[in-house]
């Protein structure tokens, strides 16, 4: 995506590039056709050779945050100060830092009751984290309604949840929450997670553990197209908070709470939990070429 915006930004550069005219302001009183002399200063052959130039070997291919990628950058810079054209940002520095991660899986393991569980197999996370953890809070399926709570009496502030997917259903099969046989969004598996770790954190929750054993293999297919398939994806690095989530398989789940699957009543459990998670992105130093021509 940098690399195409490179090129666009040099074809800008061209564009506006003459040896021999010099860039003047026009006026609201000019019609199009005082635009062809400027038109006219924009030659194949000028093209060609700084094209042929920025796509050389010279620039190293000009991946994003290799060296090739700084030598292209200050080359765009260099073009616009022999043009006149001064860098967009007020204190003169034509560069504007852009950061950049490169995606990878985290590393390490959790460790509990003196079990040790590698991640990416019964469990997943997404983010860094090193803790050592005796108590946490068990919510059931972790939701709240006008008419339904699994939070009554249950202080979750500054503690580890444990939470489980679905929602409590009576002995004949009606959901208590749609009065029905028909489940309600708490059961959605996309929704209801959401919902579930919005909720959760706004209780002032420290983190979830997310027990869900139909969909944990959709969880580690996606961890797993980041560790192989995505490891040279780039995004920008979004410093928003975000819940933190560990998702468990019955391997894990049931280490923590045994009986978790039939037993839906909230309650505070201690246990012995040891969080070792190292970091997996990569960040990268990459940064726009901005230059801007004030108009009238």
């Amino acid at each position: 995506m940098l690399k195409h915006l490179a090129l666009c930004t040099l074809g800008f550069a061209i564009s506006c590039y003459s040896s021999q005219t010099p860039i003047l302001e026009t006026t609201r009183d000019q019609t199009p056709a005082d635009t062809i002399p400027y038109a006219d200063t924009i030659t194949q052959e000028e093209l060609k050779t700084l094209l042929y130039h920025y796509a050389s070997d010279e620039f190293e291919g000009r991946e994003t945050g290799q060296p090739g990628q700084k030598k292209a950058a200050n080359y765009l810079k260099n073009q616009y100060r022999e043009m006149g054209v001064s860098a967009a940002k007020k204190d003169g520095d034509y560069f504007q830092k852009v950061p950049l991660i490169a995606l990878k899986a985290p590393t390490g393991h959790i460790a509990i009751q003196g079990s040790t569980f590698p991640l990416g197999e019964d469990v997943l996370t997404f983010a860094p984290i090193q803790e050592h953890c005796t108590e946490m809070v068990y919510a059931g399926y972790g939701i709240e309604t006008k008419t339904y709570s699994d939070y009554n009496n249950l202080e979750v502030k500054d503690k580890w949840v444990l939470l489980k997917a679905g929602e409590p259903i009576a002995k004949d099969s009606i959901y208590l929450l749609s009065g029905t046989r028909k489940p309600s969004i708490w059961s959605d598996p996309y929704k209801a997670l959401e919902q579930k770790l919005d909720l959760a954190m706004n209780k002032g929750a420290k983190g979830v553990f997310y027990f869900d054993p139909d969909n944990f293999p959709r969880y580690r297919h996606y961890f797993e197209s980041i560790k192989t398939r995505n490891n040279n994806r780039m995004t920008i690095r979004d410093e928003s908070f975000k819940p933190r989530v560990f998702f468990l398989n019955t391997t894990t789940a049931t280490t923590l709470k045994q009986d978790i699957a039939e037993n839906h009543r909230p309650q505070r459990l201690t246990t012995d939990l040891m969080l070792n998670i190292q970091e997996g992105h990569e960040a990268i130093d990459s940064e726009n070429v901005i230059a801007m021509i004030r108009g009238s």
